[in-house]
């Protein structure tokens, strides 16, 4: 039976520590003391309320009463009922609670712990929560995210989401960050369609992860704070949406923009890494064919439209390891304010690190460090290159105007490309379209359908 000395409103008070503990929130180091105010109001709550606390005594159902006990070590069976209003939920670590249909009740706090899951299935809770945190795993199988009113669980040292769909589906845009995100959805495609924030890491175990759909032409933002890992099984797509609206790269439109986000790239959709990046399955950045040298993806949805401008951040050394296919449209390395951070790139075949995107703008800013306008942009720190790797072009003439120097390729003083490896070649132009084709596996049809200008410039 529910004990209740004293019944005070559980809302008030979780208002109450939502505002002494506001002043820590976007501080990563006050983080902590937050939810160290938040967990003890839940615990005053159920000392003075007819609230209870129930833990996973054994993985099952929530609505079987073997489910659960009262003994916060899991050890012992002692609950007779199950989770109700206001109470609060704790799922230990090596047990799976599974909802075995919707959850009505009201108010309820969960805290999902290291090891623990909490399997939502095809279900969803109907009222939301008032509370939801832990260094667990929230599995879903639908986009029914519960709408959380202190969700703590998505944020930085939070939890994981794992989406488990049987179709495909669009990621709910009203959760707009997670702490780790693992997209586990064999043979189906789970689409972003809304900017996204990832506090950890992001995991694609199994089916597509696509950033936009086929029609959508805003672009978007992708953030991964932590590492990216696609597995065997998993790819990364962009959608055929065209975000672009005109085709030129040389377009006066795409002048200006404050670096490193200059207008030029953000035309496509932007996804900033700060981790590691490991590709074991599939990976494209664009729809193209082949590369195209000399002219942006077309501005009306279809096959070969769309693509994203990838920038790889931090005051760190971190890892591109393709194993897969891994083609980027732009790249940009971002790693602090000099040379001393590095970007390493290992890969395993000539075809699986590959780039597609124009490289035939003039540089803005003269300066020691301009701002490129290409495919790669090394504007600081270190891209080492290692593996079986080919850059068959950093270059090409503008077809209008040949002969401008600003369309040579420039390394800032602060960037700098190292070459690791006997089998690593990088050209600053391309000489006929059959290079491209010999070094990247593809069918490009002449040299000026991909943008050949005869190797007119270099890099610098």
């Amino acid at each position: 039976m529910k004990h209740s000395p004293q019944k005070i409103n559980n809302s008030q008070f979780m208002k109450t520590f939502n505002q002494l503990s506001h002043f820590s929130r976007g501080i990563d180091s006050m983080k902590k003391i937050r939810r160290f105010l938040l967990l003890t109001g839940l615990l005053l709550i159920t000392q003075f309320s007819f609230s209870q606390v129930y833990y996973s005594y054994q993985s099952g159902d929530w609505n079987q009463v073997s489910t659960w006990t009262h003994d916060p070590g899991g050890t012992t069976q002692t609950a007779s009922d199950v989770p109700g209003d206001a109470d609060s939920v704790v799922v230990l670590s090596s047990r799976t609670v599974s909802l075995p249909g919707d959850i009505a009740t009201l108010n309820l706090n969960i805290t999902i712990r290291t090891g623990g899951i909490l399997d939502m299935n095809d279900y969803q809770f109907t009222n939301g929560l008032n509370f939801l945190d832990g260094q667990g795993t929230l599995r879903l199988a639908t986009i029914n995210f519960p709408g959380v009113v202190t969700n703590l669980f998505v944020e930085v040292d939070g939890g994981t989401t794992e989406y488990n769909n049987s179709a495909d589906f669009t990621l709910p845009s009203v959760q707009a960050e997670y702490n780790n995100l693992i997209i586990n959805a064999s043979g189906f495609v789970a689409t972003q369609l809304a900017d996204l924030t990832i506090n950890g890491n992001l995991t694609v175990a199994n089916g597509i992860f696509r950033i936009n759909d086929n029609t959508n032409t805003t672009a978007l933002t992708l953030t991964v704070n932590g590492n990216v890992f696609v597995a065997a099984a998993g790819s990364i797509r962009v959608g055929e949406g065209a975000t672009n609206v005109v085709d030129d790269p040389m377009h006066w439109g795409h002048d200006g923009g404050t670096a490193p986000y200059l207008n030029y790239y953000l035309r496509f959709h932007t996804i900033n890494l700060y981790g590691d990046f490991v590709n074991n399955g599939s990976v494209r950045f664009t729809n193209l064919s082949y590369p195209v040298y000399n002219l942006f993806p077309p501005t009306t949805s279809g096959a070969t439209a769309g693509a994203a401008s990838v920038y790889f951040f931090g005051a760190s050394d971190n890892s591109l390891i393709c194993n897969g296919t891994t083609d980027f449209y732009n790249l940009i390395i971002d790693k602090g304010v000099d040379q001393s951070f590095t970007l390493n790139v290992y890969s395993s075949a000539y075809t699986n690190f590959r780039l597609f995107g124009a490289n035939s703008a003039e540089y803005q800013n003269a300066s020691a460090n301009p701002d490129v306008r290409k495919a790669l942009w090394i504007r600081a720190g270190t891209l080492a290159l290692d593996g079986l790797l080919v850059i068959p072009s950093l270059s090409e003439a503008d077809p209008f105007n040949p002969g401008d120097e600003t369309t040579n390729y420039l390394i800032p003083s602060n960037g700098a490309l190292q070459i690791d490896g006997p089998n690593v070649a990088v050209f600053t132009t391309a000489d006929d379209y059959q290079e491209i084709n010999a070094a990247y596996g593809v069918a490009a049809p002449d040299n000026g359908t991909i943008g050949i200008t005869s190797g007119l410039y270099s890099a610098v």
